[in-house]
């Protein structure tokens, strides 16, 4: 009884660590999307042209 929790725990340990990175590397790219696209964007038109726009 005593392996079987032990290996529930490991389980349930790795399990969580692996939710946790794969939250991580989502968040992380969803960050660098969101910041660097708008920026290549507003990089590619003239300055008077964006003032203009607002």
């Amino acid at each position: 009884m005593r392996l079987i929790l032990c290996s529930v725990a490991v389980l349930l340990a790795s399990s969580w660590a692996d939710e946790l990175t794969l939250a991580f590397g989502f968040a992380a790219l969803v960050g660098i999307f969101f910041g660097f696209y708008p920026a290549y964007l507003a990089n590619k038109l003239e300055p008077i042209e964006a003032l203009r726009s607002d």
